[in-house]
């Protein structure tokens, strides 16, 4: 650190330009950065439930590229309502957006005879016959019509291979607009749901959202962080570190072509907030150094000497704390692992160059923020001999309560569903309200069956119609619906039990191979599927797949294999909720290692592991206190928890190893090691929790809980460091003098 202080003074215009360089490098890999996500590889898990559902999409097409549309009148089936309905689905058809469209109008084709609508015979009379038969016939009510006959849905299929956001917005936008204009001065009320559209609102929220909070974040932490230095040059060398940190990391993902997305939008938080920690330490000690009578170039040595050194050792624990994601299954978690890794090293190398180089300048004598620092009569002194007064208590006490929090976490539960990551105002949650109470759900589960070469030609129809039987009636789930279901309209007055194989090798082969492939010998039965959450369909999809192995059971060589997006993403999105959590836990083991391998003391690193574990324990009870689940913007909430709560524990932890080294008894080393660190750390929690606040106001869900939550982790990771941390050092930790390279920088 002496070599590097050294290079920072004598050489500051190479360390500029260097700066300059790799920042517009930087800025030229942040251009490259793409808002866009592959909604398939976010929930990508090796295995059955992955490979199943490829072999579902490959053979009966997609269910994740399909756009449910909303059709609602005061009298769907008068004249005026049906005439809007057609011209609807014709515009839609006329897209280059979309392949095809399936809806109340297909039963009006010639090869399909008991149609329950006749085109071009829109008489008050005929419609009201037809909706009598629509509302009786099986493919048709509660399917692609409401019980009360006045809402009804289409299924726009897109047309190409479109996948990721990026690639599918413009086509939502076509059909939105479509729709819009086919609805303008008709009976019709017109709302969009789906994948697609859930995936592209959302991620046209958070680009907004995130872009708004993070301006007003700026503003709010640059205000706060005046009023804490109450020195704006020194806010303004705070600040530029880790901002400039934060352009390289996001400059990086850009030039290794990542993406920000729903999984990685806490990346530049994470970047920012780990890198402002390590920055207040070190212009807070700066300032110290000055206020003390040092020059700027000697000030700087002694920082880097004293803070530099717990910065190295926290960035080291926290970039092998992320790379134990690494190794999770999920993809997903990996990428996010080694990204934040990456992201934290960046962000520390940036505050490593710019901060001394900033301060090594004619700026460094304007840095001079009044704050507290080993003042006699300094708070931090003063809070620490009232509480070291009685440091069996208060450790007994931090203690108990930490448990208290560990035991209130067992009771988090894990969920998701699409419609809490979206505003509860949108329209497309409206549409999904209203599929969900018409039809059971605007997302679709499936049944894959399979039957061996020498089962009778008969017998597929009977698993088929026991297949129906096993998913009817089930809750969050809507009717059933197969080949035999639409192979009904060619039975004038026919049921499900009636139709034979022969009647479905009848029906026209576009609509055939949505459901049958008699080359495999496989076909599929789709249900609606409600956007409950995870929690609540899990149970029900475990019931299916009891139920599907019965019937295994009755038919020898049967394969019945329950999939489809909604039931892998709800499985999926547990795993990667549990997944994240057992890497964090497996993260915050090897930072307690390191932590004992650095400070060369088992007994440090086991007293760490409290403060360290405390705010992310406060942020998951904060979730069970209020009733909410664990969803994945609060696991990733958890990444920052760690990450700031690690960064102050190793401050305060080396500044009472150097006290320790000059030769004071523990007490004396705990309380100047408060004095010392404990300013910068009120300093940091305020400032970014401040910053954080309009997050909270976010109309995106999962930002409001993202804020919240990490506010929560602030306040609770500066009660660690502050309450729990310093009676634990004063109680288990020895008075064996400090090894030799710290008590080097001591003096």
């Amino acid at each position: 650190m002496n070599a590097y202080a050294d290079f920072v003074c004598d050489r500051r215009g190479m360390l500029g330009l260097l700066i300059v360089v790799v920042t517009a490098f930087a800025a030229v890999g942040l251009l490259r950065l793409r808002l866009d996500e592959d909604p398939r590889a976010l929930f990508h898990r090796p295995g059955t439930d992955w490979d199943g559902l490829q072999r579902l999409f490959a053979e009966f097409g997609p269910d994740d590229t399909e756009v449910v549309v909303s059709v609602q009148a005061a009298d769907l089936f008068s004249p005026p309502a049906m005439a809007a309905l057609e011209a609807l689905v014709t515009r839609l058809e006329a897209l280059p957006a979309v392949e095809s469209v399936d809806g109340l109008l297909d039963a009006h084709r010639p090869d399909l005879p008991a149609a329950p609508l006749v085109p071009g015979m829109r008489t008050a009379e005929n419609l009201a016959r037809a909706k009598e038969r629509a509302l009786a016939h099986p493919a048709v009510a509660g399917q692609l019509l409401s019980r009360d006959g006045n809402t009804t849905f289409l299924h726009a299929h897109l047309a190409g291979d479109a996948i990721t956001t990026a690639q599918v917005a413009p086509l939502v936008a076509q059909i939105k607009a479509a729709c819009a204009e086919a609805a303008r001065d008709t009976p019709l009320t017109v709302g969009l749901a789906g994948y697609p559209v859930n995936r592209v609102e959302m991620l046209v929220l958070t680009q907004s959202e995130a872009f708004r909070s993070f301006g007003w974040s700026a503003v709010i932490t640059a205000v706060v962080g005046i009023l804490a230095f109450r020195n704006a040059f020194a806010v303004a060398v705070a600040i530029a570190g880790p901002v400039i940190g934060t352009v390289w990391a996001l400059g990086a993902l850009g030039w290794l072509g990542g993406s920000l997305n729903g999984f990685n939008m806490a990346l530049p938080s994470l970047v920012y907030g780990i890198a402002f920690a390590d920055s207040v330490h070190m212009v807070v000690d700066f300032a110290a150094e000055r206020r003390a009578g040092f020059g700027r170039r000697e000030a700087l040595r002694r920082m880097m000497r004293t803070v530099g050194r717990a910065c190295v050792l926290m960035v080291f624990t926290t970039v092998v704390g992320f790379g134990a994601l690494g190794v999770a299954e999920m993809e997903a978690i990996r990428r996010f692992g080694l990204t934040a890794a990456l992201g934290t090293v960046l962000g520390f190398a940036a505050v490593l160059s710019v901060m001394p180089w900033l301060l090594g300048g004619a700026l460094g004598d304007l840095v001079r923020p009044r704050v507290e620092a080993e003042a006699e009569s300094g708070w931090a002194v003063r809070w620490a001999r009232w509480l070291l007064g009685r440091p069996r208590t208060a450790a007994v006490a931090s203690l108990v309560a930490t448990a208290g929090l560990g035991a209130l976490c067992t009771g988090l539960r894990v969920d998701t569903c699409i419609k809490e990551i979206l505003p509860a105002e949108s329209e497309t949650v409206r549409t999904m309200e209203l599929c969900d109470a018409a039809i059971g759900g605007s997302l679709r589960s499936s049944v894959v069956v399979e039957w061996p070469a020498d089962m009778p030609a008969e017998r597929p129809a009977a698993v088929l119609r026991e297949v129906h039987a096993a998913l009817a009636g089930r809750p969050a789930l809507g009717v059933p619906c197969s080949a035999l279901t639409v192979a009904t309209s060619l039975i004038r007055n026919g049921t499900v039990a009636e139709v034979t194989m022969a009647d479905v090798a009848r029906l026209p082969a576009r609509v055939r191979d949505r459901f049958v492939r008699a080359d495999l010998r496989r076909a599929v039965v789709l249900v609606p599927t409600s956007d409950c959450g995870a929690q609540r369909l899990l149970p029900v999809f475990d019931e299916i797949d009891g139920e599907l192995r019965r019937i295994e059971t009755r038919h020898p060589g049967v394969r019945c294999e329950l999939t489809g997006s909604a039931v892998v993403s709800a499985r999926n999105i547990q795993g990667i909720i549990r997944d994240t959590a057992a890497s964090l836990l497996l993260s915050s083991l090897i930072i307690i290692a390191t932590m004992m391998v650095a400070f060369r003391s088992v007994r440090l690193g086991l007293i760490c592991l409290v403060p360290t574990l405390f705010p992310v324990a406060a942020a998951a009870g904060s979730l069970v206190a209020i009733g909410e689940p664990l969803r994945i913007a609060g696991v990733l909430t958890f990444s920052i928890c760690l990450g700031l709560a690690d960064d102050n524990t190793i401050h305060l932890v080396s500044r009472y190893q150097q006290e320790m080294a000059r030769g004071v008894g523990t007490r004396a080393a705990v309380e100047r090691a408060l004095a010392s660190s404990g300013p910068a750390m009120v300093i940091m929690c305020l400032t970014l929790a401040a910053g954080l606040l309009p997050m909270t106001w976010s109309r995106n869900p999962p930002l409001r809980t993202f804020g919240g939550l990490t506010i929560v982790a602030l306040a609770a990771s500066l009660v660690a460091d502050l309450v729990i941390l310093p009676p634990l050092l004063a109680w288990f930790a020895n008075d064996r003098p400090a090894h030799d390279d710290l008590a080097e920088a001591a003096r």
